[in-house]
């Protein structure tokens, strides 16, 4: 039988284009399988290293995020002071340390140990323990310990900033330069843990000072109890585990634990997500389809690139939206939202760039007054309540394309494109209003003040130091005019600045030469005879170009300058040596405040009576109300050990201050001296003869003595006189003298009443 003719071209069909159609199919099956388990098994990858990355870079977070954490607490002048105590108080070192750290950081495990390494506070899941948890994990801990102490000669590890060493090249630490630590990973009783050790000391350079090697904060952070949940919650790490041993299953992913010295500590280990895998998976039975259906196969095939250019496109915006998370944080405050220290130096570089004729802008400086009374008596946390609460108020006030920042602590900056000097009175004037209505810091309401200095540019200046410095300099004029106020910067500032900056230097070295300093006496007399009492002792300064200045025009600059200990205890000492001459009369000295900021003050002023062998009752310390007002468990001690030493305790201007009893019962007291204020107008004014009057009544009730100082009139005299008062002072009796001035011991005035 014959084929019909037309039946051929079909064979011929078959033969040149059936083969080659089915070699091309076969070759785009092939291809296409190819392609799709290349790109698959390269998303896996992708997915994989990623989640690897993210591992470690997690685990080198948490080890640096230890240490800054820790310097919270461990650089503070609350803590150091607290730590020079003999005994701390346990119960402060939880809450404002251990419970701390584990509410706000999650720290597991802390521990504080005094200058020979010995546990005098541990705390667990913000509870105190038994000290004698320590000695479990102290092999352990020992080379952190020993790191951070300086008795190893390793270097800086990528977390550490050991004492005096250079910082790794490849260091990721967090924290700043006040602080020295050691923070490595360590396997404790099994368990994986980020553990960093930091001396502790305060943040104000001089505050206190630790007798032998400063005490170290110790923090625990194990990895394998909320650390994983977070890796898995913020990092998209399925179900992570921790092993000791690399006991990896099938699909599953392991990253090692290492220590400084490169040993393995454990393994993290977790089935990381496969996003390849899963396609093909689901790809799988159309690819089936698609042997057979070469349409259906295009079409999916089309479907899955569209799918995948998706997915793509989606996690490339993920990742942009995480770059510029991380990117905000690294340029903005944590607590408030606003721009920090970094960003406002960038905005401010930027002003000054742009500054020309028509673009000048002011620069305010804010400080917050009385926030480290919030602090102490009601804690951080309202502390941090209110710096959230000011930065909101803050953000209302503002103007428009104004740049606020927080620039640390309770400090802000606001940077206003505005020069007007009645526009900035009077935004300075809604940020002073603003902080009058209460905080309210949970349980208790909270009243602070700010004070502002004000520059302008370029008016002050172009530089941005230039700029801040004299921010700095009238916020502080603005600080020492009462607080609650703004400031101009005015060139006098500056001068002034600079004056006292010249006068410091110039006492420091007063202090190294003799005969520049001398303590003249002035004398007192008993009201009732006339005849002398005592002195007291009154430091002078002879300046080689100034000539002689009184102590109100230095004593404040020492006090500042961290020299008044030093010039205290020297003129303390010259008053002992003089009252050796004069057996039957005392000498009064002046104390500063700032003496009393020292733990062994008392101490080293009962060394200096010993070594000159006056007798305690010989001499008197006079002390100011706002002694009594500052630190009243540290006043009160110090003031107890000198009067139990036998020494009498005046209080120097009293009506001045607060003037309260309740200072005067727990303080104990041999004498009060009425303020020179009150006694030049006794004689003239009702008011202040009452107040006079009224005063001495007190102290004898009391049973103390009462000195009158500032008695220039015999008017004045007759008056103190008549009311009773003890004691009086004053250039009437005639002014103060150098010791070689003073009358002998012989002289009949100086006879005991």
């Amino acid at each position: 039988m014959r084929w019909p003719a037309f039946q051929r071209p079909a064979s011929s069909f078959g033969v040149r284009f059936l083969a080659p159609l089915i070699g091309v199919t076969l070759a785009a099956i092939m291809i296409a399988s190819l392609g799709l388990y290349w790109s698959t098994s390269s998303s896996d990858a992708v997915s994989v290293q990623r989640q690897i990355r993210t591992t470690r870079l997690a685990i080198s977070t948490a080890i640096d995020d230890l240490a800054l954490q820790q310097e919270t607490v461990a650089v503070w002048d609350e803590t150091a002071q607290m730590l020079t105590k003999p005994r701390p108080n346990q119960t402060w070192l939880r809450d404002n340390v251990s419970l701390w750290l584990n509410h706000l950081f999650n720290h597991d495990e802390v521990f504080i140990l005094d200058g020979l390494d010995r546990p005098i506070h541990a705390g667990a899941n913000g509870s105190t323990v038994p000290l004698d948890r320590y000695a479990h994990l102290a092999l352990t801990l020992e080379p952190v310990i020993a790191a951070v102490r300086g008795r190893t000669n390793e270097p800086n590890g990528r977390h550490d900033r050991l004492p005096n060493r250079r910082l790794a090249s490849d260091n990721s630490v967090h924290t700043t330069s006040r602080s020295n630590h050691a923070s490595r990973l360590l396997l404790i009783a099994g368990r994986p843990a980020a553990v960093s050790a930091m001396l502790i000391r305060p943040s104000t350079p001089g505050f206190v000072t630790f007798h032998g090697p400063e005490p170290i904060l110790v923090s625990i952070r194990y990895l394998d109890t909320s650390f994983l949940t977070s890796l898995s919650e913020r990092n998209l790490v399925a179900a992570p585990r921790f092993s000791l041993a690399p006991a990896v299953h099938s699909g599953e992913q392991e990253v090692s634990l290492r220590e400084e010295n490169g040993s393995a500590l454990g393994y993290i280990i977790w089935r990381p997500e496969l996003p390849g895998t899963a396609i093909l998976t689901m790809l799988a039975p159309a690819t089936m389809v698609a042997v057979a259906l070469i349409v259906m196969m295009m079409t999916l095939l089309a479907r899955w690139l569209i799918g995948t250019t998706r997915s793509l496109e989606q996690t490339m915006l993920e990742l942009r939206a995480s770059e510029a998370h991380a990117r905000h944080l690294a340029m903005h405050d944590v607590l408030t939202g606003l721009p920090n220290r970094a960003l406002f130096d960038i905005r401010l570089g930027e002003a000054l760039a742009t500054m020309g004729e028509d673009a000048e802008f002011a620069l305010l400086a804010l400080d917050l007054d009385r926030f480290k009374n919030v602090n102490d008596t009601l804690g951080h946390l309202a502390g941090d309540r209110l710096i959230r609460q000011f930065a909101e108020r803050l953000q209302t006030i503002a103007p428009m394309d104004s740049t606020m920042a927080r620039l640390g602590g309770d400090e802000f900056a606001l940077l206003v494109p505005v020069t007007s000097r009645d526009t900035l009175e009077r935004i300075c004037r809604h940020i002073l209003d603003a902080v009058q209505a209460p905080f309210d810091v949970g349980s208790s309401r909270a009243f602070v003040g700010v004070s502002i200095g004000v520059v302008r540019a370029p008016a002050d200046g172009t530089d941005r130091a230039e700029l801040l410095r004299k921010a700095d300099i009238a916020l502080y004029n603005a600080k020492n005019d009462g607080r609650n106020c703004y400031r101009f910067f005015s060139p006098e500032m500056g001068r002034a600045v600079q004056n006292r900056g010249a006068t410091e230097d110039e006492l420091r070295m007063a202090l190294g030469r003799p005969g520049e300093l001398a303590v003249h006496y002035q004398v007192q007399v008993h009201a009732s005879t006339g005849a002398v009492a005592g002195f007291e002792a009154l430091v002078r300064w002879h300046h080689p170009r100034r000539g002689l200045i009184g102590p109100d025009h230095f004593i404040a600059i020492a006090e500042e300058a961290g020299l008044i200990d030093e010039l205290g205890e020297w003129v303390l000492s010259e008053a002992c040596a003089v009252s050796l001459s004069y057996p039957d009369l005392y000498i009064g000295v002046n104390l500063s405040p700032a003496q009393f900021r020292s733990p062994d003050f008392a101490d080293r002023v009962i060394d200096i009576i010993l070594a000159s062998g006056a007798a305690p009752g010989a001499i008197e310390l006079e002390v100011t109300e706002g002694l009594l007002l500052e630190d009243c468990s540290i006043s009160h001690s110090a003031l107890k050990k000198l009067r139990d030493f036998g020494m009498r305790i005046v209080l120097d201007d009293f009506g001045t201050g607060y003037s309260s009893l309740n200072y005067l019962r727990s303080f104990a007291v041999d004498k009060i001296k009425i303020d020179k204020n009150f006694v030049a107008g006794v004689a003239s004014n009702r008011e202040s003869g009452a107040i006079a009057q009224a005063v001495i009544t007190l102290g004898h009730a009391m049973g103390l003595k009462v000195t009158a100082e500032g008695v220039e009139t015999e008017a004045q005299r007759l008056f103190l006189a008549n009311a009773g008062c003890d004691i009086m002072q004053g250039h009437l009796f005639g002014p103060s003298c150098a010791e070689e001035d003073l009358a002998r011991p012989s002289d009949p005035m100086l006879a005991v009443v």
